[in-house]
């Protein structure tokens, strides 16, 4: 059954147990008024003649105080109250629930004429006065009153009585909350698994987890759905694992390439220093500086390809060690100014760190420090500066490199992250291969942190790292 039918079925047997409750409520009612449990709202309406006959027949004798008992025998009911006075209007006795009602001034021809006196609306008290006559002279009334409303013996029945109107309203809103509460649970609990699985496995392929099943024995949409699901999963599993797998040979291929590329890349520069120091001829000598120079910076691809392959490894994991962490700093900072003496740049460096030791991957931090320094020494001119902050924050520590060449074209800030971009305007240095940025930006992803170029007021390039995950 799909869902939507489900739905109207469920919708319909709420309505159905709730039209069954109110009959089944209606006939209690009913039954315990044939029963005469229940007494009707004119229950009490019918006793006046009762008491009217019995004033007729007893008279002045009601007066007395003895008599008393003879009236509570004659009246029928707890819920009754009466009153007698004498011909002052004095009370002479009076029944125990009676109470003192706003009633009307004592006149002995108001009282001749046997008044009725109703208060209220919703459940009217009644009020009524018969006078007492004998031998043509009033001698005294008897005062009755009662709530025109059902009644029962008992306080709880007596309450379901006097409340029965209330609750024949309120009764089928009680029953319709209360079979929809146990429907709408039923009905939850029909689409709580399958939804749970397609949870699960959204969870998974969040986590790029393709190995989690799902399984639905629902028949209904739902159902559908987490087979599609599944379905699904089971496709792109198979089509990653395709990729995977090619993109691991790719790998394999860049690193056995890279690998055995350094024998020959060796060779030749042993050659070209060997002919270096034997030629004479000038001429001879540039070209063969040419090819050295070249041979230095396909040794220096080939080095930069092997760490880029090395970084996409998926066993590639970071180190963390807890390192002295400023005095690291010390040392690289010795070490970049060993690289600026032949350009003469200036390197400044600012730390704004909260402690001395951090937890950290030593030379990965490193390496990705290096790639930033020796791009800025590259595309700095001679005499210009380079400025290094470290700043610790709430969420991580931020790296700030900025140096004072010519900038990011509006192109290398769109691309200059991707692998082997290489901008080819004002940053033009063609030994350049775009892969210092790209091996930046991997190391950063793999410390928890994001990579920004940008271009700072004073027309110089800058890279900022922001929330390294350092601790």
């Amino acid at each position: 059954m799909g869902i939507k039918a489900r739905f109207i079925t469920y919708l319909f047997k709420v309505l159905l147990w709730t039209g069954v409750a109110c009959g089944l409520s209606l006939l209690g009612m009913f039954s315990l008024i044939n029963m005469g449990l229940i007494r009707g709202a004119d229950y009490y309406d019918k006793q006046i003649p009762l008491i009217r006959n019995a004033i007729l027949e007893y008279k002045g004798e009601i007066l007395n105080v003895g008599f008393e008992q003879e009236m509570k025998n004659a009246v029928e009911g707890d819920a009754l109250a009466y009153e007698v006075r004498d011909e002052q209007g004095e009370r002479i006795y009076a029944h125990d629930l009676y109470r003192q009602l706003p009633i009307m001034e004592w006149d002995t021809k108001r009282l001749l004429s046997e008044q009725k006196q109703v208060i209220g609306i919703l459940r009217p008290k009644v009020i009524r006065y018969f006078p007492i006559v004998e031998a043509g002279r009033l001698k005294g009334s008897m005062v009755v009153a009662y709530t025109m409303s059902n009644s029962a013996e008992g306080k709880a029945l007596n309450w379901i009585a006097q409340n029965m109107n209330l609750i024949l309203v309120v009764a089928p809103f009680v029953y319709l909350v209360f079979f929809t509460l146990i429907y709408a649970s039923k009905f939850l609990r029909t689409i709580e698994g399958p939804l749970q699985e397609l949870s699960k496995g959204i969870k998974a392929i969040e986590e790029h987890n393709l190995d989690v099943s799902l399984n639905s024995d629902s028949n209904d949409e739902l159902g559908e759905l987490t087979r599609s699901f599944e379905t699904m999963r089971l496709a792109l599993k198979e089509a990653l694992e395709v990729s995977w797998k090619q993109e691991e040979e790719r790998k394999n291929l860049i690193s056995s390439l890279s690998h055995d590329l350094r024998t020959p890349v060796t060779i030749i520069k042993g050659y070209t220093e060997m002919l270096m120091d034997t030629v004479q001829d000038e001429i001879v000598i540039k070209k063969i500086e040419a090819i050295d120079h070249n041979i230095d910076r396909l040794m220096k691809l080939v080095e930069d390809i092997h760490e880029i392959n090395h970084l996409h490894q998926l066993e590639y994991k970071m180190r963390p060690e807890v390192i002295d962490f400023q005095e690291e700093l010390s040392k690289m900072v010795k070490d970049y100014k060993l690289l600026l003496g032949e350009k003469k740049l200036d390197l400044e460096w600012n730390l704004k760190l909260n402690k001395v030791s951090y937890t950290l991957d030593r030379h990965a931090f490193r390496e990705m420090m290096d790639n930033l320094i020796s791009n800025s020494i590259r595309f700095t001119p001679v005499g210009g500066s380079i400025s290094t902050a470290i700043v610790e924050g709430d969420k991580g520590v931020d790296v700030i490199v900025e140096d004072s060449g010519c900038g990011f074209t509006e192109e290398t800030l769109l691309h200059g992250l991707s692998l082997f971009y290489q901008e080819d305007t004002s940053r033009n240095n063609k030994e350049h291969a775009g892969i210092g940025l790209y091996a930046v930006q991997m190391i950063a992803k793999k410390m928890g942190a994001e990579v920004k170029l940008y271009n700072t007021a004073y027309g110089g390039a800058g890279v900022k790292i922001t929330n390294l995950q350092i601790k």
